[in-house]
């Protein structure tokens, strides 16, 4: 009906009804398509058979120290049963690739998260050990020296934790990380241990009931209070959760419900600033390919700030947010072509949501991002020359702005030319 009376309009009155029909595909165009901003992603390591860069996996992102990058690659990909994962440190041009530790796996196994740096020390944990699902709690020096397994999960009552996934977090000497299940129930555990691997501590047994399980993503801190993400909870779909930092009053904030109006399957961790609370879930949202969400630390004020369309910002937000300025960035797994990934920027407050870049050699983006100065540093567990992996870079560009001048310049010579044939 509505297409019938434009094409009707524009036969009686040409040059109106062209400008209304090219007015109304705008419009559409703008509504449907993200902005684009200016960019371009720079592969500047391409991970290879062989020296253990078989690429990352996981909650793997990179660290810096204002000389190095350093990360962690997963197990190996490529038959080569000598390799079960390593530390890894480069410039920040890609320049002096050197493997600082060669995992055994009777040192741990896979190394699946972000590694964490204090002075000319990186600690790290990775997923399981040789031949048993207990993973292990890792130091070593940036220059590879001095390498120490920190603590071994066990099948101990007060231990039992079973794939390490999430990250460490550090404050002081103590640092605080997440299982994703234990063998006492398997739904996960939350714990602490002092950095010269003393004092571990079993904070919080997750019984895969209405407070979680599969605790695949790691925790952060915020005034004495650990705050993180979870499977399961009341609806399967997973929650939001906090505890004090000696385990006591565990709260669950949020119980996701998945559909259009709520996330679903929340993988990574979260980010707090100004004492509000952003995260991404993997699903859930009007298309279900996962949305970007914001609440208070109390658990109120829930808010959708992105619903993703593979059609065109790509789906399943796998990586953690960070911030700069007033800007969240982010990458997603899936593109809007298989798996391409996408790199994307948000407003804290929903606005300006703009693609930043797409992964265009096949990538799938994983973990989470990291800025220095205006570039961004990222990492895929596929693509490449070896399809292995890469890490790559991009700046961040100038936000991408739709000026209405330039459109309507283009209009008018458009009207014109009409009116002189």
């Amino acid at each position: 009906m509505f297409i019938s009376r434009v094409r009707l309009m524009s036969a009686q009155q040409p040059q109106a009804g062209r400008k209304l029909f090219y007015g109304l595909m705008l419009m559409m165009i703008v509504t449907l398509m993200p902005l684009k901003a200016d960019a371009a992603v720079s592969i500047i390591h391409h991970f290879a058979p062989g020296n253990g860069g078989n690429g990352p996996t996981g909650n793997s992102g990179l660290v810096y120290d204002g000389n190095k990058l350093y990360g962690v690659t997963a197990d190996s990909r490529d038959n080569d049963d000598s390799t079960r994962g390593t530390v890894f440190s480069m410039n920040p041009d890609g320049t002096d690739f050197t493997t600082l530790h060669h995992f055994s796996g009777t040192d741990g196994r896979n190394p699946y998260s972000s590694l964490v740096l204090s002075g000319d020390t990186l600690y790290g944990t990775t997923q399981s050990s040789l031949g048993n699902n207990f993973g292990t709690v890792f130091k070593l020096s940036t220059n590879g020296a001095d390498f120490q397994t920190l603590h071994t999960f066990s099948n101990a009552p007060s231990d039992g934790g079973i794939l390490t996934e999430g990250r460490l977090i550090l404050d002081g000497s103590t640092l605080y990380g997440t299982t994703t299940g234990s063998i006492n129930n398997g739904a996960g555990t939350i714990f602490k241990l002092q950095t010269d691997g003393s004092g571990f501590e079993r904070l919080k047994l997750f019984t895969d009931g209405s407070d979680g399980s599969f605790i695949a993503a790691g925790l952060v801190l915020n005034n004495s209070k650990l705050y993180g993400v979870a499977g399961g909870g009341t609806s399967g779909l997973g929650n939001v959760f906090s505890l004090d930092t000696n385990g006591a009053n565990f709260n669950v904030l949020r119980n996701f419900s998945g559909g259009a109006n709520d996330g679903d399957i929340p993988r990574s961790h979260v980010m707090i600033s100004d004492n509000i609370l952003y995260g991404t879930t993997r699903r859930g949202g009007d298309n279900g390919d996962g949305i970007i969400y914001k609440m208070n630390l109390d658990g109120t004020g829930f808010n959708i700030l992105h619903e993703f369309n593979s059609l065109f910002d790509g789906a399943d937000p796998d990586g953690s947010l960070i911030l700069a300025g007033d800007t969240l960035y982010g990458i997603t797994e899936e593109g809007t072509s298989g798996d391409n990934g996408i790199i994307y920027s948000i407003g804290i407050d929903g606005s300006n949501f703009q693609i930043v870049d797409t992964l265009g050699f096949d990538g799938a983006a994983t973990g989470e991002l990291l800025l220095i100065g205006d570039t961004l540093y990222g990492m895929t567990r596929k693509g490449g020359d070896h399809d292995l992996g890469t890490i790559f870079a991009t700046q961040i560009p100038e936000p991408a702005t739709l000026s209405l001048l330039a459109l309507g310049s283009a209009a008018l010579i458009r009207r014109r030319r009409f009116q002189h044939s």
